[in-house]
């Protein structure tokens, strides 16, 4: 290839552009300059919370210092008073001049002890201070030693490539020679070096592309999520929830139970959970939804009393069938059974268990005849255990508990906490999809959700309550499954 000497000198004095090395160079510049930069915010952190530290240390020493002090005071008011109670007279009143003058010994020389303390304290604290500032100087004078060294490599490389730049200059020639053999491979040198860079550029051109090509694909991929999402939401707009009766129970469960949800309300005995039952039954019976009721601690008039109280179309419900009772306490007190939505057992007859079961079966059998559905609450299950053996209650309660599921009746099941072991417990909420917890802490009442699908928070939620309302307090949106 024939190039003319002019050309050849031109071109060594005008360098050709090379991209790539400086875009490195602004990649390598821009790191050091980030990384300086947090490990000046770093510094600086770390030096606020340095004396931070140092100063509540200070402040221990001191309020050390004053506990002693005051210890020390006291003590010595406790000496002075037993002697002056057993000392009376002249002798009595030397005493007191004395333990006054030993008082203030004694103070004087806390003081001293203290103010020794404090300046013990003091050079600590400065030797630590000390210590950190030559980790931090050896630290910055390694830093300054590592760039040193990079500087140096910098400077042994551009010695190289200028000599290497001399030495091609000398090969070349003045301007006017012929060409040489040395600028033919320079020549050469700049046609693979523009090549590479066309062939860079290419590559650059086809990465370009693959990244639109990502970006509309994450662009598919954030739309399909987001027509997910609304799909679920509908869903969950458009899913039956079943009321609970308190408004804001409801909001916190994103608008009531699922359908066919098995309930455990539990809590120490005057938290509230009779009245978040008799809610539960009144509002179903307000929407056209039937009862059960097994009662086994009052009598099955005590329960109607209170939800005659709580909706005033009780009478008309009641006239409709549907309410059912199956009541294991009032034959213990010699009551007798009026109506037909009535049963009689007792904790004594054998097979009570068993009996019950048919009795809810039967209920259940008769109410969804006529309503499709009912709402079945047990209160409470504390009272059958402490009738009969635990081991006989868990294994009466599996197949009735799933027998309320299969009828989609939500049922709650109320328990005492404080009648059960923590293994009692568990197994109980195995049994049930989500737990309704209570209890009593620094005079408040709090409630928390367990399981029942999904609520805006787990969290303990303050309440209160009356004999005809049951009210929640404000709680945070955590949206946790």
């Amino acid at each position: 290839m024939e190039v003319s000497a002019p050309r050849v000198a031109r071109a060594e004095r005008e360098p050709s552009p090379t991209p790539s090395v400086d875009s490195a160079d602004a990649v390598e510049k821009a790191t050091r300059e980030v990384d300086q930069r947090l490990r000046d915010e770093f510094g600086q952190r770390e030096h606020e919370y340095i004396e931070r530290e140092t100063e509540l240390r200070r402040r221990i020493v001191q309020l050390e210092g004053d506990v002693r002090s005051l210890s020390s005071q006291t003590e010595a008011a406790r000496d002075r008073e037993t002697i002056l109670t057993k000392e009376r007279g002249p002798v009595g009143e030397e005493l007191t001049r004395r333990l006054e003058q030993v008082e203030q010994r004694e103070r004087d020389l806390v003081s001293r002890e203290n103010e020794l303390r404090t300046r013990f304290e003091e050079i600590r604290l400065n030797a630590e201070e000390n210590e950190r500032r030559r980790s931090l100087a050896e630290f910055k004078e390694g830093e300054l030693a590592a760039y040193d060294q990079q500087l140096q490599t910098r400077r042994q490389a551009l010695d190289i490539e200028a000599r290497r730049l001399e030495e091609l200059r000398r090969d070349v020639g003045p301007p006017g020679s012929a060409p040489s053999d040395a600028a033919r491979r320079a020549e050469d040198l700049r046609h693979q070096l523009s090549k590479k860079e066309e062939e860079l550029r290419a590559r650059e051109g086809q990465l370009r592309e693959r990244l639109q090509e990502l970006e509309r694909m994450s662009g598919q991929t954030a739309e399909a999520e987001a027509n997910r999402m609304h799909a679920e939401a509908v869903a969950d707009v458009n899913e039956v929830k079943v009321k609970s009766g308190v408004r804001r129970l409801d909001d916190l469960l994103y608008g009531g139970f699922p359908v066919g949800s098995q309930i455990l309300v539990n809590g120490p005995a005057h938290t509230g959970k009779d009245v978040l039952a008799r809610l539960f039954s009144a509002e179903g019976l307000r929407l056209g939804i039937p009862s059960i009721w097994v009662v086994t601690d009052k009598t099955y008039q005590q329960v109607r009393e209170d939800l005659a109280g709580l909706y005033p179309g009780f009478a008309e419900a009641e006239k409709k069938g549907m309410i059912r009772y199956a009541d294991l306490y009032s034959r213990s007190v010699g009551a007798t059974p009026t109506g037909v939505g009535v049963r009689f057992h007792s904790a004594t007859d054998k097979n009570v268990l068993d009996q019950l079961s048919e009795t809810v079966n039967s209920f259940a059998v008769e109410l969804k005849e006529k309503f499709q559905s009912y709402r079945l609450i047990f209160e409470s299950v504390s009272t059958v255990t402490a009738y009969l053996d635990t081991a006989a209650t868990f294994r009466f309660l599996q197949p009735f508990v799933g027998r309320r599921k299969i009828d989609g009746a939500v049922s709650y099941y109320e328990l005492d906490s404080g009648m059960h072991s923590e293994s009692d417990l568990e197994t109980l909420e195995h049994m049930v999809d989500g737990s309704i917890n209570l209890k009593v802490e620094q005079m408040k009442t709090l409630l928390a959700i367990r399981g029942i699908g999904e609520a805006q928070a787990r969290s303990w939620v303050g309440y209160s309550f009356t004999k005809r309302s049951f009210n929640l307090g404000s709680f945070s949106l955590e949206h946790i499954r």
